[in-house]
C-alpha cells in the first residue's frame, strides 16, 4: 500500500516502479483540493476504486458511498473492520489508552458518543459469544458480507495477530447475525460521530461555510 499525495501521473507510476507495486491509494481526500481534481487523477491512473472506513460502529458509508460504488460499478477496499482496538475482542478495549495524549478523548467515557461505542462493543461481544465467531472475526466478516466491498485491509502488529484475522476471511455469517448486529448499529449509522477515522472537513468545522 502507497500513502502519498497525489501528483502528475508520470510521478506516480515512478514511484509505483520504484515500489515494485501496482497499488497506489489515497486515505483521506484532501479537503484544500477539489474533489473532481482528486478523482480524475486517480482515475487517469488506475481505474475505478476508492477506500474509506467501514466498520460496524463506522456504517456512515452504507448511506451514499457504497451505494453509489455499486451503481458505478466501482470496487471498494475498507481499511479499519475491528475500529482500532474497540472491535479487538478484549475485555477492556480502553485500557490503556485512557491517561494522556491525543488519543485519550477517543476512550473517554464521559463523551456520549464513547459511550455509545462501548454499549454497542458489550452488545456485540455478547452476540458474537452466542453465534460463535470471535468478536474480530465476526467483524470482518461483517465488512466482507457488504455486496460493494470488494477487499478488506486488517492492520495486524505482531504475526500471531495476522494469523488469527486471516482465519476470519472463511467466516460468513447468516441473515440471522447480520439482522442482530443490524438492531445493535442501525445501516448508515455511525455510532460516534467524532470517531478518530473521520476527519472533521471544512464545511463541518468552519460554521461560516454554512450560512449565508
Amino acid at each position: 500500500m502507497v500513502a502519498r499525495p497525489v501528483g502528475s501521473g508520470a510521478r506516480c507510476e515512478d514511484s509505483l516502479r520504484r515500489l515494485d507495486t501496482d497499488l497506489y491509494q489515497m486515505h483521506r481526500p484532501d479537503p484544500h483540493t477539489d474533489i473532481d481534481e482528486t478523482l480524475g487523477v486517480l482515475s487517469d491512473l488506475a481505474g475505478p476504486g476508492g477506500s474509506g472506513p467501514y466498520s460496524i460502529l463506522t456504517r456512515g458509508v452504507e448511506s451514499r458511498v457504497l451505494p453509489t460504488a455499486q451503481r458505478h460499478g466501482m470496487g471498494v477496499l475498507t481499511f479499519g473492520p475491528l475500529n482500532s482496538v474497540w472491535l479487538s475482542g478484549r475485555s477492556d478495549p480502553a485500557a490503556g489508552h485512557r491517561s494522556a495524549g491525543a488519543g485519550a478523548k477517543m476512550f473517554d467515557l464521559s463523551r456520549p458518543g464513547v459511550q455509545a461505542k462501548a454499549d454497542a462493543v458489550r452488545e456485540l461481544t455478547a452476540l458474537a459469544a452466542e453465534a460463535g465467531p470471535p468478536l474480530p472475526h465476526l467483524a470482518t466478516a461483517f465488512v466482507r458480507a457488504h455486496p460493494a466491498v470488494t477487499a478488506v485491509l486488517i492492520g495486524p502488529r505482531r504475526p500471531e495477530q495476522l494469523t488469527d484475522l486471516l482465519a476470519a476471511a472463511d467466516v460468513e455469517l447468516g441473515d440471522d447475525v447480520l439482522d442482530r448486529i443490524y438492531e445493535i448499529v442501525p445501516p448508515g449509522i455511525d455510532v460516534h460521530p467524532g470517531d478518530f477515522y473521520i476527519d472533521p472537513t471544512p464545511p463541518i468545522t468552519d460554521k461560516r461555510l454554512r450560512r449565508r
